[in-house]
C-alpha cells in the first residue's frame, strides 16, 4: 500500500517495517495481518487514549473491506480514522504531524 501524497506520514523507515499481528476477524477467528508500525501505533493510540474498541474496528473493517486484502484495509482504515478525526478537530498523539490542507 501507498500513501504516498502531500499528506503522507513523516516517519521513520522502522515505523514504515510491515508488522504481522494476530486479530480477530469478522468471523471470529484468529488470523494474521499485516501493517506497517506506525498504524499498529496509531490504533494502539486510539485504544489507549480515546478508548477505541479496536477489535470492534477490525471486525468492522474486515466485514467492509470488499475485495481489499485484510492487511491493506486495515492500513487505509487507520488513515482514514486520522483524516476523519482531523476533520472534527479530535486529539491526536503529539508524535503524528497534521493533515497539511493546500
Amino acid at each position: 500500500m501507498n500513501l504516498s501524497n502531500e499528506n503522507e506520514f513523516v516517519f521513520l523507515p522502522d515505523e514504515k517495517e510491515l508488522v504481522g499481528r494476530v486479530v480477530k476477524n469478522a468471523f471470529e477467528q484468529e488470523e494474521v495481518v499485516y501493517a506497517e508500525f506506525c498504524h499498529w501505533r496509531y490504533l494502539d493510540w486510539l485504544a489507549e487514549h480515546e478508548g477505541v474498541d479496536i477489535e470492534g474496528f477490525l471486525q468492522d473493517c474486515d466485514m467492509a473491506r470488499g475485495d481489499w486484502s485484510f492487511s491493506d484495509a486495515i492500513q487505509w482504515w487507520a488513515y482514514w480514522a486520522y483524516e476523519y478525526r482531523e476533520e472534527q478537530g479530535k486529539p491526536r498523539p503529539e508524535w503524528l504531524p497534521p493533515i497539511q490542507k493546500d
